[in-house]
């Protein structure tokens, strides 16, 4: 009788519980992926409102993309950059290597 009732607890998390768990983990999984994905997609948006990469001085180099503003390079603040000189070919922005 208890290993009747052993095997069917087995049994009842093999068959239920099991698949159940699955379908949360890749749920969870599927929702992170969703997370991130807006955020990056925010940040694009964020990044191509910046002048950032028709100025003069942006490098498009991850290690100083800006001589002048550093800190404000492909943020708001560069908005209203004062130091902006156009230049006449733009540079490529590393979309992958930017962080929120």
């Amino acid at each position: 009788m208890a290993q009747e009732l052993v095997s069917n607890t087995l049994l009842f998390i093999g068959v239920v519980v099991g698949p159940l768990s699955l379908l949360i983990l890749m749920l969870w999984f599927v929702g992170l992926s969703l997370r991130d994905l807006s955020r990056k997609l925010i940040q694009t948006r964020q990044l191509r409102s910046t002048p950032c990469h028709r100025c003069l001085y942006f490098s498009g180099c991850e290690e100083l993309e800006c001589a002048v503003n550093p800190y404000e390079v492909l943020t708001q603040a560069a908005k209203n950059c004062s130091d902006f000189e156009p230049s006449s070919s733009p540079k490529q922005i590393i979309w992958w290597y930017h962080k929120l």
